[in-house]
């Protein structure tokens, strides 16, 4: 599933979508490295770690379903929509703020917010800008 789903990020040609593809990437390589340490542990010790490593499968997951999502409406729609979601998920589930203080980074542009709400047709790519370049920073 990690190597499908690398696969999928990897053919994301948009390089605002690829910014995100590469955060995502970076996640489930981090996941990778768990389930290996994860392996090696005593049965009952990989029992108590269950329900969190679960939990952090379906997040890294989503956030790279999200990202091929926001790559098809990208190239199909010349929209960023999906990517501003992809990025505020990325944000709250896989790369939230370490000191707390960070949050106003995680915003979107106010005159955007209509048109995410709305489905107006076309939100541009500098929409997911602030909260692309939070990410990268970490």
């Amino acid at each position: 599933m990690l190597a499908n789903l690398t696969r999928r990020l990897a053919e994301q040609r948009d390089p605002t979508v690829g910014r995100a593809a590469v955060l995502a990437q970076r996640a489930l390589d981090s996941f990778a490295i768990t389930i290996t340490k994860w392996s090696t542990l005593e049965l009952a010790q990989r029992d108590i770690r269950m329900r969190r490593l679960t939990k952090q499968l379906a997040h890294v997951v989503t956030a790279a379903l999200l990202v091929e999502d926001a790559g098809i409406q990208a190239s199909k729609e010349g929209s960023y929509r999906c990517l501003v979601m992809a990025a505020r998920y990325l944000r709250r589930y896989i790369y939230p703020p370490r000191d707390g203080l960070t949050m106003e980074d995680n915003y979107t542009p106010f005159e955007s917010f209509d048109a995410l709400i709305d489905w107006t047709p076309e939100v541009p790519a500098a929409v997911a800008e602030p909260l692309l370049a939070s990410l990268e920073r970490e």
